[in-house]
């Protein structure tokens, strides 16, 4: 994979194809944006799952350029792929009925690698690999591309209000700032239902927080106020900051 791997700089003309089919098959959720700019060109994302719906319709919807980080099983050979969409996306995340599962597992983990290309995916290790996957995340920042993490604990499922989150992006925001001395924004996104809606909060930083909390109070003040997101669109007013 290191032999491989290259940042993704722009979409391909392949890329614009699949957007425009995907866009006619999903249902585009309506923006909520807490900000009166875009993303910067360096910078760190953090979502919501939202089951298997919320990757790709953040990708398919947003016109913003970054790579995506996804478990590493998804970024190898098919039978990696197959085995981890049956064996652990779909059967014990998602709770699919076997043969769904089943189903679903052939399928994508046929058509995935072009998805996972269009996406820029960033492969997950959770062994001594875990070098490559800030190698790869920091090599994206320093050519200007932000990267993305969906940061919930996901063993028992998903949840639209986050239980647990890891902290692999606290880890990559510690070690960009340790290297370049340099203090990237985290822009915090929630893919809230009832009514269906994407909202986008303001950016914390963790060099900031760093200078009166520890990472696990930190990776809290994230996860309270990915959580918090999920009222705006509902009430009047957005959440107070944390």
């Amino acid at each position: 994979m290191s032999k491989k791997f290259k940042v993704k700089k722009k979409f391909t003309i392949r890329d614009k194809i699949l957007r425009a089919i995907l866009r006619t098959v999903l249902k585009r959720p309506p923006f909520i944006n807490l900000n009166e700019s875009p993303f910067p060109e360096r910078c760190i994302l953090i979502a919501n799952h939202r089951s298997a719906a919320g990757p790709f319709t953040y990708r398919t919807f947003m016109d913003e350029l970054y790579m995506a980080t996804a478990a590493h099983q998804m970024c190898e050979n098919w039978i990696s792929r197959w085995c981890y969409l049956y064996f652990v996306f779909y059967t014990k995340k998602c709770k699919r009925p076997k043969i769904v599962a089943f189903i679903l597992a052939t399928v994508l983990g046929t058509f995935i690698p072009m998805l996972y290309s269009f996406a820029g995916a960033i492969p997950i290790y959770f062994d001594h690999r875990i070098v490559s996957t800030y190698k790869y995340c920091i090599q994206a920042l320093e050519e200007n591309v932000p990267v993305s993490f969906f940061p919930e604990k996901s063993e028992r499922g998903y949840f639209e209000i986050v239980k647990e989150f890891n902290m692999g992006f606290l880890t990559l925001a510690k070690l960009y700032y340790e290297r370049h001395n340099e203090d990237l924004p985290i822009y915090t996104l929630h893919f809230a239902s009832k009514p269906s809606r994407i909202i986008i909060g303001k950016p914390k930083y963790y060099g900031e927080l760093a200078k009166t909390h520890t990472d696990e109070e930190i990776n809290e003040i994230f996860r309270e106020y990915m959580n918090s997101l999920n009222t705006v669109g509902r009430d009047p007013q957005p959440p107070a900051e944390a």
